[in-house]
């Protein structure tokens, strides 16, 4: 049988890691959705976008 702090060890690692997982999750989908509207918009607004954020 676990003891109350290993239960409450558990519970804190398994939350950090969700959190930890909902993070990366969330991050990869913001990722994917600037990718996608930058796929819509013309190739030349791209490369003037691209280039005013990189000099």
């Amino acid at each position: 049988m676990l003891n109350v702090k290993q239960v409450d060890e558990i519970l804190v690692q398994r939350g950090w890691k969700a959190r930890l997982c909902h993070a990366v999750i969330f991050e990869v989908m913001a990722i994917l959705l600037i990718v996608l509207i930058l796929l819509f918009v013309s190739k030349d607004n791209v490369l003037e976008l691209t280039g005013q954020v990189f000099l």
